[in-house]
């Protein structure tokens, strides 16, 4: 399962603007055929790709609602132990292995706190990516939604909410807070 954000656009709008000003903000700006998706959108709005990697798994957009710092507690192994010494595992591997869990508990922390280090720089790229297609109207509004894929991106059945908001108040928290399947729209007044 795969985080994907993907993104709208008024029917109006500059497309070739709004894809130079998506690409100054990291962004790519491809056009999506989803059927499923399309149908729920206004009469021509657009829908769009913004993903330049394999996915945006890690993406701070939405990542309030899923992601939590690592522990250094390994749980409850008491079953995977017993399973170990029934198959004839010796005390020496088996401690190996605890040893490699711990090493992997404090990498995935140390990655987590990394990551988590520059929060708000990717927050800040898709507030400033909007704010420019509004203010340079080459759009009426923009919209963005991050859904987690079990399947093909372009024949997932995504049914989303939308919600419109006033560029003056959108935030990095907004956006850190978004939830799955709902398309933040905004617009220069709602």
């Amino acid at each position: 399962m795969c985080q994907f954000n993907t993104a709208t656009m008024s029917p109006d709008g500059n497309e070739d603007l709004v894809q130079i000003l998506a690409r100054q903000a990291l962004l790519k700006w491809e056009p999506m055929g989803n059927a499923f998706v399309v149908r729920q959108l206004e009469p021509g709005e657009k829908y769009f790709f913004t993903t330049w990697g394999m996915c945006d798994c890690g993406s701070e957009v939405g990542s309030s609602q899923r992601e939590t710092p690592p522990t250094d507690e390994l749980g409850d192994l008491s079953r995977d132990l017993k399973k170990f010494r029934q198959s004839g595992w010796s005390e020496t591997k088996i401690e190996r292995w605890l040893a490699q869990k711990r090493q992997d508990r404090v990498r995935k922390k140390a990655e987590w706190k990394t990551r988590h280090q520059t929060i708000g720089e990717e927050l800040d790229r898709w507030i400033e990516f909007m704010r420019s297609v509004i203010e340079q109207d080459a759009a009426r509004w923009i919209g963005v939604m991050h859904h987690f894929y079990n399947h093909e991106i372009e024949s997932a059945k995504i049914t989303f909410t939308r919600q419109w908001v006033s560029l003056d108040l959108i935030s990095p928290k907004r956006l850190q807070t978004l939830k799955p399947d709902v398309l933040l729209t905004i617009a220069k007044k709602v």
